[in-house]
């Protein structure tokens, strides 16, 4: 389960997109990245096809990170909805990024699950999902480890999966509306600019652990530590875990801190 994992490491390091600082997002060149780098955990976007199949893409059109705008000119905006699978393969994913990942394809969220089978463990964000998901993403997540994560800005959906995979919601959430977060949520993942001290110490009350997002800075990360996160999604999962390794260190002064001050 997702607790155990995080009683066992000191902070959760998840990939944002895969180690998308070294390699283009959302690919399995990215993916490896992550693992190499050492990373925990990878996230990867989910978006639905035009005829039903789970394609790894976080944009709501493939004109940003594929060259489909070469390969299909008169099919603006090139929405993700719009191309079948078939289509979607034809793609090259990574050559924007640079040339040496010419020849990337955009995979599939089956694709992107075997390749972590013996490494990191996932983070699925489902982008703007409708019910036509549920079924494919039940039959995905019954598959899949108990400590798989299931990322959404919509609520209704993660109530309606969160007896088939680790319980999960994306914020913004607000120190005020935690409560009512902690009736169906276990993690919240927050914007780094929106945690402090007592938004983790609330959150901890309640049962539920909390990641920032996105942290490639070395100075915000420390910043994250003190603060006392469980974890952080960066796109500079390396740098991550050689500061993860202080994570003691400020377990300790947050301690003495807090005896100071009587908490």
């Amino acid at each position: 389960m997702l607790a155990a994992l995080l009683i066992t490491l000191d902070l959760l390091v998840v990939a944002h997109r895969g180690a998308s600082a070294v390699a283009p997002e959302n690919t399995m060149a990215a993916f490896r990245a992550a693992g190499t780098a050492g990373a925990d955990m990878y996230e990867l976007d989910v978006r639905q096809t035009k005829d039903g199949q789970l394609v790894v893409v976080h944009d709501s059109t493939l004109a940003r990170t594929t060259d489909v705008e070469r390969l299909y000119p008169d099919r603006a905006p090139w929405r993700v909805s719009d191309f079948t699978l078939a289509e979607i393969k034809q793609l090259d994913a990574g050559s924007w990024f640079g040339a040496g990942f010419t020849g990337q394809r955009v995979p599939t969220v089956r694709e992107a699950i075997a390749a972590s089978s013996d490494g990191p463990g996932l983070v699925l964000e489902v982008k703007n999902p409708t019910k036509a998901m549920d079924a494919p993403l039940t039959q995905l997540l019954d598959e899949l480890p108990s400590d798989t994560i299931v990322l959404s800005y919509d609520w209704a959906f993660l109530r309606r999966l969160q007896t088939h995979a680790q319980r999960a919601t994306l914020g913004p959430v607000s120190l005020a509306r935690l409560p009512s977060v902690a009736a169906f949520a276990d993690l919240v993942v927050v914007r780094h600019n929106s945690i402090s001290v007592p938004f983790v110490r609330r959150a901890h009350k309640l049962g539920i652990k909390v990641i920032s997002t996105t942290v490639d800075r070395p100075a915000v990360m420390r910043r994250m530590l003190a603060s006392g996160v469980d974890g952080m999604l960066t796109n500079r999962p390396r740098v991550a875990r050689n500061v993860a390794d202080m994570k003691p260190e400020f377990d300790e002064l947050r301690n003495v801190i807090g005896d100071m001050l009587g908490r």
